[in-house]
């Protein structure tokens, strides 16, 4: 499965909600960028702004979930927090000291070409 039908696929199975346009939008922009195929583990989760949450456990998946206060933001933050949280997935940093991963995240999402930015859109 390729990204752009992963992203349908989430829609389609209820795991992106379609009250999140900001969020959809930026899974639309980022997800190209991921330079590698879609793992057959990894489930992005982006709940409608008034559920407040969900608990799914398996040992063989991951899960990305995006807040719903992303809706809030100006895009070019959405684009951002969604490239870096998969940059969190890619680099696999469930092992890595948080300073070390935060850096590392945000790297790879300004490679990516959606460098970290204020709550409203500026430069950082």
């Amino acid at each position: 499965m390729n990204w752009k039908k992963f992203t349908k696929h989430c829609m389609k199975g209820g795991w992106v909600s379609p009250f999140r346009s900001k969020t959809i939008i930026a899974l639309i922009k980022v997800v190209p960028k991921v330079p590698c195929p879609v793992p057959h583990n990894l489930t992005i989760y982006a709940p409608a702004p008034n559920e407040l949450g969900c608990y799914f456990y398996t040992e063989d998946k991951h899960f990305v979930m995006l807040a719903a206060d992303l809706e809030q933001h100006h895009q070019k933050y959405v684009n951002h927090a969604v490239a870096h949280e998969l940059a969190h997935w890619y680099s696999r940093h469930w092992r890595t000291r948080l300073a070390v991963a935060e850096r590392e995240a945000n790297a790879l999402a300004t490679k990516w070409g959606f460098p970290p930015c204020g709550l409203k859109g500026e430069k950082v």
